[in-house]
């Protein structure tokens, strides 16, 4: 994760291979609802990877563990 700007603002990075890892990617779609929700520098993000398609990747599967409970 990365911080930007005279105020400190969460952007996630990416990894070596251009995917920003599934912590900041559940941390992003959070913040996009209540831009309040930003981690703490260091904080861990708790996620879920759900099932899917043979081949698909996890960064397109990953959901926070409250979204998982609602979906059911």
């Amino acid at each position: 994760m990365g911080l930007t700007g005279p105020y400190l603002r969460f952007e996630p990075d990416c990894s070596e291979n251009g995917v920003a890892p599934p912590g900041a990617i559940i941390s992003a779609r959070k913040m996009m609802d209540d831009p309040r929700a930003e981690p703490q520098y260091g904080e861990r993000v708790p996620y879920v990877v759900k099932a899917g398609a043979p081949g698909a990747r996890i960064v397109d599967r990953v959901v926070s563990p409250e979204e998982m409970l609602k979906d059911g």
